[in-house]
């Protein structure tokens, strides 16, 4: 999410939430992601997230990490997502360049 100083007025950070278009607001400020940093890590489940998956306590789970920065390394994206281990199976490919 923004941080909200960026928007000098509140009716417009509202109004980009509600067209799920945040990130029209940060390119009108010059703020474009030009770095990505992304994770992939398999966490025990902490108690807050166990409850909205719907899974039991201390249950293994992935957690991805995604973070966009600007040139200057703000950070404009940050997202945070759990997933449970038994409902998605992740593949990865080694390749030699």
């Amino acid at each position: 999410m923004a941080p909200f100083h960026i928007f000098l007025k509140p009716t417009l950070f509202y109004t980009q939430i509600k067209r799920d278009c945040i990130l029209i607001g940060l390119y009108e400020k010059n703020l474009k992601p030009a770095k990505f940093e992304r994770s992939l890590s398999i966490i025990h489940a902490p108690a807050t997230i166990t409850k909205l998956l719907d899974i039991k306590k201390d249950r293994l789970i992935y957690c991805i990490e995604f973070i966009g920065r600007t040139q200057d390394n703000q950070i404009v994206e940050y997202t945070k997502s759990f997933m449970d281990t038994s409902k998605i199976r992740f593949e990865y490919t080694l390749t030699k360049d």
